[in-house]
């Protein structure tokens, strides 16, 4: 009813094809087991306007950390804004309780610096707890694991092609070349205690399973609940804190996108690419010469790391959004008087 102010993705990685493109129904001993591997991050969009599914296709050279997390979710609030006009007042994001990728200084802090920036003006996180992380993605993957199973693919092309007609609504895939360095951005030296860093981790933060971003003053501060039941938000956290101008200490980020360098890759080991090469080559003739020139062209592009302007930063409008951009946040039609009564008058008339 109220597309202005909230929007919520649910977001989860999961790997599909067991051994790697190309994929057969029907397995040999020749195939090998290890092939170009894909690794997909499913965004599941939910708001006035419906649902979207959002997939993003990683292969071996890039790294499954909180980087990719920030640039699939970038990419995300992207389309969003690209479809609809743009972006809501409110982010609600529903993620399983993952260290390495999720719940870290880097993420809550990326998720702070938009409340900085008033991309939002709240910023809603919730991670699943241990036993309960069944959710919205985990059925988009059992879909694409059942249209895996059933179907052969020689090509990644062949393979997105067929994620897009294995559920409804029909997702938008995309392959995720480049991954952006946010985490360079935001700890420079690459200390694990984030020395040098502006990011502040409070302690105390790993238990919790709810956070709420929001502005106080002019800086961004993190609020926890242990559970959902729980009625009252914490005392609110400082997650940056820096020397400022004057020498005093200020609690905003200091982060630049003009500090961002080239884009993280990650080397595929030597041993682990000839393996996969020699896999290849004993699908050819399965695969047929055209699909095999197309995985070798993949495969090519896992040998040794890009260099120069191979790495750029391409973040559209410099990483910006809408309201950053001379547009502003869609007006909160939950403080329309009008828009509320008729909300109830509707809800009354339906009872």
């Amino acid at each position: 009813m109220h597309p202005g102010l909230y929007l919520c993705i649910a977001m989860d990685a999961t790997d599909q094809v067991k051994f790697g493109i190309p994929q057969f129904k029907e397995l040999t001993k020749l195939d090998g087991k290890l092939r170009l591997r894909s690794h997909l991050m499913i965004c599941v969009r939910d708001s006035g306007e419906g649902r979207n599914i959002d997939i993003y296709d990683t292969a071996d050279n890039i790294f499954h950390d909180s980087n990719l997390t920030i640039e699939c979710l970038h990419r995300s609030l992207l389309r969003h804004q690209q479809l609809h006009g743009g972006l809501p007042e409110c982010l609600n994001l529903q993620m399983d309780n993952c260290v390495r990728e999720n719940k870290n200084a880097y993420l809550f802090a990326f998720l702070a610096w938009l409340v900085e920036r008033k991309v939002f003006r709240r910023v809603y996180i919730s991670f699943l707890s241990v036993g309960h992380t069944h959710f919205i993605c985990d059925q988009v993957a059992s879909r694409i694991s059942v249209a895996v199973k059933h179907n052969d693919f020689y090509t990644r092309g062949e393979f997105h092609n067929l994620v897009r007609k294995c559920t409804s609504p029909r997702p938008f895939v995309e392959q995720v070349h480049y991954v952006t360095d946010c985490k360079g951005m935001m700890n420079p030296e690459r200390d694990d205690n984030f020395k040098g860093s502006s990011i502040s981790r409070p302690s105390g933060l790993t238990g919790p399973l709810h956070f709420r971003f929001e502005l106080d003053g002019d800086h961004a501060v993190i609020k926890v609940k242990k559970k959902a039941s729980q009625e009252v938000w914490s005392h609110p956290y400082n997650i940056f804190e820096r020397e400022g101008d004057d020498g005093k200490t200020v609690y905003t980020s200091g982060f630049d996108f003009a500090d961002i360098g080239a884009a993280a890759f990650k080397e595929v080991a030597i041993d682990k690419l000839n393996l996969i090469k020699k896999n290849l080559d004993r699908c050819r003739v399965r695969s047929g010469e055209e699909a095999y020139a197309d995985q070798m062209r993949e495969y090519n592009r896992l040998v040794g790391l890009p260099t120069g302007p191979e790495l750029p930063f391409d973040w559209a409008n410099g990483g910006l959004y809408e309201p950053e951009l001379g547009g502003t946040l869609r007006e909160p039609e939950g403080t329309n008087v009008i828009s509320f009564l008729i909300s109830v008058l509707v809800y009354t008339v339906y009872l």
